[in-house]
């Protein structure tokens, strides 16, 4: 049964930790088809990481992605400066999962490429291809509070392009190009996935966005609405 979390805002819902990813993909795959039902076409941005996974495998496996894949223009919110092979892509990773390792021909999946090769040229092309305006946008947190690649005022910004930046933190193995905070507050939908113990703290997560280092990512997230998974 759905649950609206006790004793916090009407934009989080919970649900028990078996049962997150299949009412989480559902909760989104209904905003995805209305988006298909207004535009034709519904805009995606999606996120890396271990609660994503969970989601992506459930589309996957409940054939959602062969059936209405082509009406969804897919896009990442952030990448690794890496080759687009590399073990630590993003892209690779969500590609591996969601669509078995190959992305079919009938789907239009925008990555930023090889980032490692040219990353300002990777920055201006991906900025190209953004619509002015995402439909849905899927966040994942990570350990440290980050949200696609922006860090709680770790990070150094390295340059900037339209919608996009590059960003480099000394408690990160790699450079970072990531969709600037601003994007992500313009979406029309912002699901944020919360499974796990250190991510699904809501209340304390978000004491810890009124502290001035989180201030980006508090400016990303204010209309989020949060799909935690029970502790």
């Amino acid at each position: 049964m759905l649950n609206v979390c006790k004793l916090i805002s009407n934009n989080a819902l919970c649900f028990a930790k078996e049962d997150w990813g299949n009412r989480s993909a559902a909760i989104i795959e209904s905003a995805i088809l209305d988006a298909i039902k207004k535009n034709g076409i519904c805009t995606l941005m999606l996120t890396g990481g271990n609660s994503a996974e969970k989601v992506y495998r459930k589309w996957s496996e409940e054939k959602f992605i062969k059936k209405y894949g082509n009406k969804i223009h897919f896009y990442i919110t952030d990448e690794r400066c890496v080759s687009s092979r590399s073990i630590h892509s993003n892209s690779k990773k969500i590609i591996n999962v969601l669509f078995d390792g190959k992305v079919p021909s009938y789907i239009n999946y925008f990555n930023f490429g090889d980032v490692d090769k040219d990353i300002k040229g990777a920055l201006i092309n991906y900025d190209s291809l953004l619509p002015s305006r995402m439909d849905i946008i899927l966040l994942s947190i990570g350990e440290d509070g980050h949200i696609a690649s922006i860090f709680p005022d770790k990070a150094r910004t390295r340059l900037s392009i339209g919608s996009m930046f590059l960003s480099e933190s000394s408690e990160h193995l790699f450079k970072r190009v990531s969709v600037k905070p601003s994007y992500i507050a313009n979406a029309n939908k912002i699901f944020v996935l919360a499974n796990g113990k250190l991510r699904s703290r809501y209340m304390s997560y978000l004491d810890m966005c009124n502290e001035n280092k989180f201030k980006q990512i508090k400016l990303a997230i204010k209309n989020a609405t949060w799909l935690i998974a029970e502790e």
